[in-house]
């Protein structure tokens, strides 16, 4: 090889390398371009979310606070903001849900003699369910009932003491931790609510549809149940002292550590129940034992059991059927079922 040659291949090889040193720098400076780009979109896209997030928290705080508007289309107003916003972020029911639980209960009418007061009284609270805020406020709960269950973390205890809220459709809603002491929830649906820490003490639930209701802690001391239903309800540690069972129907329901001390069970349905470490049967009142249907129940001691039968209770294998005709019709009661011994034993 020549010199010319030698040298021409040198100059080839520089070339080369310094070729190979301009790509390497061009991709480093074009990835360093790229990730100055992303780095600049990214902080772009943070502050948007951040102004984002202020701003719903300002239209949030701007709609709970139109809920005490003067006027009814603005509050109407609020529920549909308030509805939308959660709606994008379930993570502002936290604060949403117990604001909109506590505008039902201030425009619930207060009752007036005893928990329902008068019929004009349940009059008055079916119109002003009627009212247009206070309708989108109950659809509001009962639509993010189910999922204020699972996003929920702050829980405060929401007022509800002595209102009238006869007839209200709170089915599916987040009821923890409320208070309903002394109010008329007559005819109320509150099948599938949660009742975690609620109370009704003193409270009247006549005819009220409780079905597939589940918490723990729930207290209906003195209530007035009679006719209310809890097919297949799951409560735990609740507690019924001195409450008005009377026709109530408890088919499939699961009560684990109910407490009947002072209750009230006369021709009440509890087929099916399951009342694992329910106490103090042998406490009931004895003036309303009659007819109580405990039929295939399981969870009631056996002693227990001996003693409601004297007192009327229909533990034996009875129908449906037999057993309604002898609540409708005195004449066919028996001390099997109905009628209680002529001198029950202690």
């Amino acid at each position: 090889m020549t010199r010319v040659e030698q040298y021409a291949k040198v100059i080839g090889a520089i070339a080369v390398t310094v070729g190979l040193i301009k790509t390497g720098y061009d991709w480093k400076q074009n990835r360093d371009d790229k990730r100055h780009v992303e780095r600049s979109n990214g902080i772009a896209v943070l502050k948007e979310v951040e102004r984002s997030v202020t701003a719903m928290d300002e239209a949030t705080n701007r709609a709970v606070t139109d809920l005490s508007s003067p006027e009814e289309f603005g509050k109407v107003r609020a529920i549909d903001t308030l509805t939308y916003l959660v709606s994008k972020n379930s993570s502002l029911l936290d604060k949403v849900y117990p604001q909109v639980l506590s505008f039902v209960a201030r425009r619930a009418r207060v009752t007036d003699a005893g928990p329902c007061g008068s019929a004009v009284s349940l009059q008055e609270a079916k119109r002003a369910q009627s009212e247009a805020a206070v309708t989108s406020a109950l659809e509001f709960l009962r639509r993010f009932g189910r999922t204020s269950r699972a996003i929920r973390v702050s829980l405060p205890r929401v007022d509800l003491t002595r209102a009238n809220l006869a007839y209200a459709d709170l089915s599916q809603t987040d009821l923890r931790r409320a208070m309903f002491d002394g109010s008329c929830l007559d005819h109320a649906t509150l099948d599938g609510a949660t009742l975690d820490s609620v109370r009704f003490t003193g409270a009247s639930l006549r005819h009220a549809l409780m079905r597939n209701v589940g918490g723990f802690k729930v207290v209906f001391n003195q209530a007035n149940l009679d006719s209310a239903r809890f097919d297949g309800g799951t409560l735990v540690n609740v507690s019924f002292v001195n409450a008005n069972l009377a026709h109530a129907w408890f088919e499939n329901a699961k009560l684990t550590g109910a407490d009947f001390s002072g209750a009230k069970i006369g021709w009440s349905f509890w087929r099916s129940a399951h009342l694992t470490g329910s106490q103090y049967w042998n406490e009931v009142d004895t003036s309303s034992i009659a007819g109580v249907l405990l039929y295939e129940a399981v969870g009631i001691p056996d002693a227990d059991v001996k003693w409601l039968r004297r007192y009327g209770a229909c533990v034996d294998s009875i129908s449906v059927g037999d057993w309604d005709t002898r609540l409708t019709t005195p004449r066919a009661r028996d001390t099997r079922c109905g009628k209680p011994s002529r001198s029950p034993k202690s």
